[in-house]
């Protein structure tokens, strides 16, 4: 018999979010992150959403940015047609024809998308043959990617992607949902997790983790002193986390880069700026800003060479000038977050008995979907503890 149903390793919304929901329902533990020998970052990108899971925004509260272009994400059409012609050279007939597109199609990319998360365009079309034959030719539309009018509004809907689903490789179905989603909805910012109470379940930390060992039907999870079995786990850090704080576990690191995070302390930013923004180079370097009580500037690079601060000069040279990273104390640290520098084919697993967030070994579209993957392991986890 194991020590606990669901263990949750690392502290982040991802895994608050199961405490919250399971805390008094099944006997849960969390390993916190000083159980890892390594500086750790619990921000993740990003917080912004399309789906009404937080506040209604009605000011600009994300930017899209490149050497030519600053493009504020808010929904008016109005300013969206002026930026669409005057910074992303498009022409007034190529809008037009976006808003009709848009009011036309959205509700059927919001089927694909959010109804048919884990299932993809072969389980919609499973469970509607006869909606997918009567619609055929439109889906065939959507599935053709948009051809960019301008350089400008290529590199505006990489930043899109970038800034929803950072590191993420996505169909032209999600590029879509995000582009026609501008156009007609108000925009939400995701509530985070309220705080969690952590006096109804065990906590392990100041321990350190040297291994976990996974067996038919349970995992083993080994420390310094003790060890515990669990029949499912639920990680708030992908493969590369373990490695580099060298912890033996039977996961495989199938991704060549992962996103760091350059922290800033004590730093005056310029008014105004949005509080995120992507900001892609003419060199195809992206770098992507959080701006709360610090600043967090994430850059992806290999997983295994951690970057110098002077990594994140053409970004600094283009937004904050002013500051020197020369005197500057800049702490650079691992994320959650990997970097996909290709299209990989990862299947959605209900069977695994380890879950990891966002971008690893399940379909990852953005903001949106990482609140649907939330729920989706929720019920899990219900029919397979509590049912």
């Amino acid at each position: 018999m194991t020590d606990f149903k669901v263990l949750l390793i690392g502290e982040s919304d991802f895994t608050n979010h199961f405490i919250n929901r399971f805390q008094g329902e099944l006997k849960l533990c969390l390993v916190k992150n000083s159980c890892f020998n390594i500086d750790i970052s619990e921000e993740f990108i990003p917080r912004l959403a399309f789906l009404p899971e937080g506040e209604k925004t009605t000011i600009p509260y994300a930017q899209i940015c490149s050497d030519n272009f600053r493009v504020d994400l808010l929904h008016n059409t109005d300013i969206i047609n002026l930026f669409f012609e005057k910074e992303l050279k498009c022409r007034k007939p190529f809008f037009d024809n976006l808003i009709i597109d848009s009011a036309t199609n959205l509700h059927l990319l919001n089927s694909l998308i959010f109804e048919y998360y884990t299932k993809g365009l072969i389980g919609f079309i499973k469970d509607k043959p006869l909606f997918f034959l009567k619609n055929y030719k439109t889906f065939i539309n959507l599935s053709k990617n948009i051809s960019p009018p301008s350089s400008e509004f290529d590199r505006f809907l990489k930043g899109l992607l970038l800034l929803f689903s950072p590191g993420e490789v996505n169909s032209g179905f999600y590029k879509k949902y995000l582009l026609y989603s501008i156009i007609n909805k108000a925009p939400y910012r995701i509530k985070s997790e309220k705080p969690v109470d952590y006096k109804n379940i065990e906590v392990i930390e100041n321990k350190k983790l040297l291994e976990l060992v996974y067996y038919k039907s349970y995992w083993k999870l080994r420390f310094e002193d003790t060890e515990l079995l669990a029949d499912m786990i639920i990680s708030a850090f992908p493969p590369h986390i373990y490695s580099f704080s060298h912890v033996s576990t039977p996961f495989r690191i199938d991704y060549e880069n992962t996103f760091y995070e350059f922290l800033i302390r004590d730093i005056k930013t310029p008014v105004p700026m949005a509080d995120e923004l992507v900001f892609n180079t003419e060199r195809g370097i992206f770098y992507a800003l959080k701006k709360e009580n610090a600043l967090s500037i994430f850059a992806p690079a290999k997983v295994n060479e951690k970057p110098e601060s002077d990594f994140i000069k053409p970004f600094i040279d283009e937004f904050i000038p002013y500051f020197s990273l020369r005197k500057s104390d800049i702490n650079v640290k691992y994320t959650g977050l990997v970097y996909h520098n290709r299209g990989r084919f990862r299947i959605f697993r209900k069977n695994r008995t380890c879950r990891f967030p966002k971008c690893y070994d399940f379909p990852y579209y953005g903001a949106d979907g990482e609140i649907l993957y939330r729920n989706t392991l929720s019920e899990l986890i219900w029919k397979k503890f509590l049912l």
